[in-house]
């Protein structure tokens, strides 16, 4: 009987060492595992931003690009991306003064033909994401909404371009992007506006010009085109772009003859 019960310890006490190893080991691979499915999730998170990171400084850097020639553009041609029914289409300028009226543009209308340039013009420079397909990117894309903020010394571009990026197993989105660029672009706008606010289409205010020109620390060209038109270009010394001064080009109609009669 001593021998049958010691023989019984023996087999309990194997017993429990096989249980405590099986626990341990259980522990062991499930601690393991969960660690692994962190690891993944944690190099998801990162590869996410990896995969972001690139597109949105290639998309930073075109707005740059693409808004410095909107705001050069768009003083080459008196405010406008699309040029009003008053211009000349011969030289693509718009007309402030034309006959007896002033066609003006506002200042929202101004920051509307911005945003129209950048909306119309920001896909040639994206040219589809081609540089990151090449590389095995899926990027889909929806329409681009510009929002435009003028300041006493700079330009503020705000777009939304809702895009899907993709490449393997990873999904990642972008939305809003920003930029900004160095422009007096609303001084010399409102230092044109106050111009024709008090110009007429029988003379040439010389002495307005001066007086807006000094104030604004602007130079102000005058040009004749023909026998009735007048070419006015207000110049910032100020503000280079690629090492030029920045222009903003418009023209007034005038009725001298008219005026001459009345003399």
């Amino acid at each position: 009987m001593k021998m049958n019960k010691k023989g019984q310890v023996t087999v309990f006490i194997i017993l429990g060492i096989l249980i405590v190893a099986t626990i341990g080991t259980f522990l062991i691979l499930k601690s393991s595992s969960t660690t692994e499915v962190v690891e993944e999730k944690q190099e998801v998170v990162i590869s996410g931003t990896q995969l972001s990171g690139g597109v949105q400084i290639f998309i930073e850097q075109c707005m740059k690009k693409t808004a410095q020639k909107a705001v050069t553009f768009i003083g080459e041609r008196g405010g406008y991306y699309n040029l009003p029914e008053q211009s000349d289409n011969q030289i693509l300028l718009p007309f402030y003064i034309y006959k007896n009226d002033k066609f003006i543009l506002s200042e929202e209308e101004l920051k509307q033909q911005l945003g129209l340039y950048m909306e119309k013009e920001l896909p040639f420079c994206l040219r589809n994401f081609v540089v990151f397909k090449e590389h095995g990117y899926e990027i889909k894309r929806e329409d681009i909404s510009a929002k435009i903020k003028l300041g006493n010394e700079n330009i503020f571009f705000l777009i939304t371009l809702p895009i899907t990026i993709s490449k393997d197993v990873i999904t990642t989105e972008l939305s809003i992007f920003e930029t900004s660029l160095p422009s007096r672009l609303k001084t010399i706008y409102g230092g044109v506006k106050e111009f024709i606010q008090k110009e007429s289409n029988h003379s040439i205010c010389i002495s307005c010009l001066t007086q807006i020109g000094i104030k604004n620390d602007l130079q102000i060209l005058v040009n004749p085109i023909g026998e009735d038109k007048m070419m006015f270009t207000f110049i910032d010394n100020q503000t280079l772009f690629d090492g030029d001064v920045y222009e903003y080009t418009f023209l007034n109609n005038y009725n001298f003859v008219e005026q001459e009669k009345k003399g």
